[in-house]
C-alpha cells in the first residue's frame, strides 16, 4: 500500500488546516474582526496551519524518498516544481488578471489587511517578482498566502540530503541540528529586533533555516512512524484520548502561552510550541484509529484533496469578489465569496493541480 493511501488522514488534516487559514483571513476583514474575540478564534489559526503544512511536507517527502523506487534528485525537483510552482503560477496570473479587471480602489469597510493585499501601487514589477518566486520579494500583495510556498520550494531544493541524513542516521541528531539552526536564527532575529513573520512575508533567506526545522521534524516522524503506531497502540484508550486532547489544546493555546515572553522571542516560542503540538497531532493521526477515522470521513478527505488549491486561491476569490460586489456591503459580498471558494478550489484542483501532478 503506498503512503498516500495509508495516510489519507494526513491529507484530511491538511484540509482542516487550510480551512482555518480561510476562516482566519475572513476574520481579518473589519466586519468580522469581532469573531476573533469569541470562541471562534480557536479556528483562526493561519500561521499554525502553515507550520502543520511544513511538518506534513517533511513527512510525506521523506516517505517518497525512502521508497525502493525513489526518484533521482532531478526527478524529485521536477516533481516539486510541477506540484508547487505550476499551480502557484496559475494562481498568480489569475490574481493579477483579476486585479487589472476588477480592482476598484480601497474598499473602506474591508479594513487594512484587505486593502494592503491589493494596493493601488501594484504593478508589473510585482508580477515579475512573484513569477521569479524563489528570490526574496514582498509577498503580502496580490495573493497574501504565497510566502509559505516560497519556503516550501526553497526547502524542497535541499530536502533530499536532509531526508537521507534523517533516514540513515539517528533521528535525534537531525532534530538537534535543525533545532540548533532554528535557535541560531532566533538569536540573530532578537539581535536585529526583526520579527519572524515580518521576515517571512518579505521572504527573506534566513527564516528558511528556521522553517527547515519543521520539515526535519516531519522527516523524523516518518522515519519513526511504525514505532509511534506501536507505542500509541499499546496505550490505554483514556491515555490515547488524553494525548489527542492535549495536542489539540497546545495547538490552540500556543499563542497565549507565547505571550508569557515578549518581543521577537515570543514569535519563535509560538512556532516551537505549535511545532510540538503538530507533531503530537500527526502522531495521533497515524497511530490512534478513532482519531484517524474522524479525519477519514468523506467531507474531510474531499477538503484534503483540494487543500492546496483552497489555500492558494481563497484569498484571491475573497479579494476579487469584494472588489466586484463591495458596493453592496459586507453581507452580500462576503456571502458570495464564501460560497465560491470551494467550487473555485475544486476547479483549480482539476485544471491546475492534477495536470501538474501528471506532468511531474
Amino acid at each position: 500500500m503506498d503512503h498516500e493511501s495509508r495516510y489519507a488522514q494526513l491529507d484530511a488534516l491538511r484540509g482542516v488546516a487550510a480551512l482555518t487559514v480561510v476562516f482566519s483571513h475572513f476574520t481579518l476583514l473589519t466586519p468580522l474582526l469581532g469573531l476573533r474575540h469569541t470562541p471562534l478564534r480557536l479556528i483562526c489559526g493561519g500561521h499554525e496551519a502553515v507550520i502543520l503544512f511544513f511538518v506534513l511536507s517533511g513527512f510525506v517527502l521523506t516517505l517518497q524518498l525512502a521508497r525502493a523506487r525513489s526518484p533521482s534528485f532531478g526527478e524529485f525537483i521536477v516533481r516539486r516544481i510541477c506540484r508547487i510552482y505550476l499551480p502557484y503560477l496559475g494562481a498568480v496570473c489569475l490574481a493579477y488578471a483579476l486585479y487589472v479587471l476588477v480592482f476598484a480602489g480601497s474598499v473602506n469597510w474591508a479594513g487594512e489587511w484587505f486593502n494592503a493585499s491589493w494596493p493601488t501601487t501594484l504593478n508589473n514589477a510585482d508580477l515579475v517578482k512573484h513569477i521569479l518566486f524563489v528570490p526574496p520579494f514582498q509577498s503580502d500583495r496580490l495573493d497574501p498566502v504565497v510566502w509559505s510556498l516560497v519556503y516550501e520550494m526553497r526547502i524542497s531544493l535541499v530536502f533530499m540530503p536532509v531526508a537521507f541524513l534523517a533516514t540513515n542516521y539517528p533521528t535525534r541528531w537531525s532534530i538537534l541540528a535543525a533545532g540548533a539552526g532554528s535557535i541560531a536564527v532566533c538569536a540573530l532575529a532578537i539581535h536585529r529586533n526583526h520579527p519572524v513573520i515580518q521576515a517571512s512575508v518579505a521572504t527573506e533567506w534566513l527564516p528558511t533555516v528556521h522553517y527547515l526545522f519543521m520539515f526535519v521534524a516531519g522527516a523524523a516522524l516518518a522515519v519513526r512512524r511504525n514505532e509511534i503506531s506501536a507505542v500509541l497502540g499499546g496505550m490505554a484508550v483514556s491515555t490515547r484520548m488524553a494525548l489527542v486532547a492535549s495536542s489539540l489544546a497546545l495547538y490552540v493555546a500556543a499563542r497565549p502561552i507565547s505571550f508569557l515572553v515578549h518581543g521577537v522571542l515570543s514569535d519563535y516560542l509560538f512556532d516551537w510550541l505549535v511545532l510540538s503540538a503538530v507533531c503530537g497531532i500527526i502522531a495521533c493521526a497515524i497511530g490512534i484509529a478513532p482519531f484517524a477515522n474522524v479525519l477519514l470521513t468523506k467531507p474531510l478527505t474531499f477538503i484534503g484533496r483540494i487543500s492546496y488549491s483552497l489555500y492558494l486561491l481563497h484569498a484571491i476569490v475573497l479579494l476579487g469578489v469584494v472588489h466586484v460586489f463591495g458596493r453592496f456591503g459586507p453581507v452580500v459580498s462576503l456571502t458570495i465569496a464564501a460560497l465560491m471558494i470551494v467550487p473555485v478550489s475544486y476547479l483549480s484542483y482539476v485544471c491546475l493541480e492534477q495536470p501538474g501532478i501528471r506532468l511531474g
